[in-house]
């Protein structure tokens, strides 16, 4: 895929409140960044009107300037961020919540939300997917008349307070709702393999959801252990997996995202560096070994 493509995510220093100053920071090397509002930068939703404009005036003269293309990860972290909620209050509430992050991004020219499902609850899997469809067959039209295309990541193992949805489930939900998503390939990874290999139904399953996807978030890990590392400190075969994506013709951003494993900030955001470099400076990906899965 176009290393042009491959972009960095605010997360990497932890969503402060001066996201914007992260953001131009971040620009200096990447030329596709996306905004997590969560934590201290969810602040920023909430924010009076002029810090809002100052916000959104900064953004597009960033984005006019160092030609920078922004996407955006709506909160995910609390009961109002619970798109397929049993609680019909709760429901409406994190619907509106999404629709003010989806009016705010696309006010500073974001082509793409990412968003989580919700929390599991008392009710079945497929109840929550009937509430999530509630949810999104309000969203995703107002979504698109913004010129924002919703994108639903996938969860992944170790995280037991998270709706997991199996793959044929989010092609369904993108099938029938028109929201797209966004793949984790870490997420991914930690259902989808074994003795510290990924699996052939990791790369059958992951060009089945393809093309509904628009976004994909990577990091890397040690296999299976679902713990974002910087890229280089696992065993994740991160220029393949890319490799695996533009070959199927995939045109949508790479993000490199997440913390975690105990390295610092600094350490991230060099690896990112180093690895976008190398992917810009190889000359044909067939120089790499080949992944055991052809298709």
């Amino acid at each position: 895929m176009d290393y042009e493509r491959i972009g960095v995510s605010t997360n990497l220093f932890h969503n402060p409140k001066n996201i914007v100053d992260i953001a131009s920071y971040l620009s200096q090397k990447f030329s596709v960044i996306e905004l997590e509002l969560e934590h201290s930068a969810r602040d920023l939703l909430n924010a009076g009107v002029v810090e809002i404009d100052t916000a959104v005036a900064r953004l597009n003269e960033l984005g006019r300037l160092k030609n920078v293309c922004f996407s955006v990860h709506a909160p995910y972290i609390g009961r109002d961020c619970d798109l397929a909620a049993e609680n019909e209050e709760v429901r409406q509430v994190s619907c509106d919540l999404l629709h003010k992050v989806v009016k705010l991004s696309s006010r500073f020219r974001a082509n793409r939300v990412t968003y989580h499902p919700g929390y599991v609850c008392s009710l079945s899997t497929e109840h929550m997917i009937e509430n999530l469809k509630r949810s999104l067959d309000w969203l995703v039209p107002k979504a698109a008349a913004l010129g924002i295309e919703l994108c639903l990541e996938n969860t992944g193992a170790e995280r037991p307070s998270y709706q997991l949805f199996s793959p044929k489930q989010y092609i369904a939900l993108s099938q029938q709702t028109g929201t797209f998503l966004t793949l984790d390939l870490i997420h991914h990874a930690s259902l989808f393999s074994q003795n510290g290999k990924l699996t052939d139904e990791f790369f059958i399953t992951l060009e089945e959801m393809l093309p509904y996807v628009k976004n994909v978030h990577f990091a890397d890990m040690k296999i299976p252990k679902h713990n974002h590392l910087p890229i280089g400190m696992g065993n994740l075969p991160v220029l393949q997996l890319l490799d695996f994506l533009g070959d199927r013709n995939y045109q949508g951003n790479a993000i490199i995202e997440e913390t975690g494993g105990g390295y610092t900030v600094e350490e991230f955001w060099t690896a990112a560096c180093n690895f976008r470099d190398q992917y810009r400076n190889r000359t044909i990906n067939r120089e790499l070994p080949c992944l055991a899965y052809s298709g």
